[in-house]
C-alpha cells in the first residue's frame, strides 16, 4: 500500500494511507528520500520496520492516518540516510523561521518609522496641547504672583 508522509522524525512518522492499518500492527516500510542535495547517495529508499501506535479514521479526502514508530532499520546506511534528511529538513525549517522573523522585524520597524498623515497630525496636536497646558500653567503662576503683590493688605 502507498502513503504520503505528512510528518517525519528520526523516531517515526505520521503517514496518510488509502487503507487503514490497526494500532499495534507491525509493518515494513520503504520511505523514499527525495533528492535534496548534490549527493545522490543520501537519497533514495530507506527500508525499516515500524509499529503502528495510532490509527486514524478517514479524513475528508478519504485517506486514513497512521502514527508509526520506527523499530528497526534494514542497515546503518538507511538509518543514516534518514537522519541526514531529517537534519536537512530541520536546517531548512530553521532558515525559513529566521527569514520570517527577520521579515516581521523589518516590517515592524517600517511601521514604526512610517506614520500616516493622520497619525502625524494627531501627534502634532497632542504635542501642541501639552505645550499649551504647560504655558498656561506658567501664566497662572505669574498671575497668582501678580495678584498676591497687588492684593491690598487685610
Amino acid at each position: 500500500m502507498e502513503g504520503r508522509t505528512v510528518n517525519i522524525s528520526r523516531l517515526g512518522a505520521f503517514i496518510e494511507l488509502t487503507n487503514q492499518i490497526p494500532a499495534g500492527a507491525s509493518i515494513a516500510l520503504t520511505l523514499e528520500i527525495p533528492r535534496y542535495c548534490p549527493y545522490p547517495s543520501r537519497c533514495g529508499p530507506v527500508q525499516c520496520n515500524g509499529s503502528v501506535f495510532r490509527s486514524y479514521e478517514a479524513n475528508e479526502n478519504g485517506r486514513y492516518g497512521a502514527g508509526i514508530f520506527f523499530t528497526e532499520f534494514n542497515s546503518q546506511d538507511h538509518k543514516e540516510r534518514l537522519s541526514n534528511y531529517i537534519d536537512f529538513l530541520i536546517q531548512q525549517e530553521t532558515q525559513s523561521v529566521n527569514k520570517g522573523i527577520k521579515a516581521w522585524r523589518h516590517k515592524r520597524e517600517i511601521m514604526h518609522r512610517k506614520k500616516t498623515p493622520l497619525q502625524e497630525t494627531r501627534e502634532q496636536k497632542a504635542d501642541f496641547q501639552a505645550e499649551a497646558l504647560m504655558l498656561l500653567g506658567k501664566i497662572k503662576e505669574k498671575l497668582d504672583e501678580i495678584y498676591r503683590l497687588l492684593k491690598p493688605p487685610a
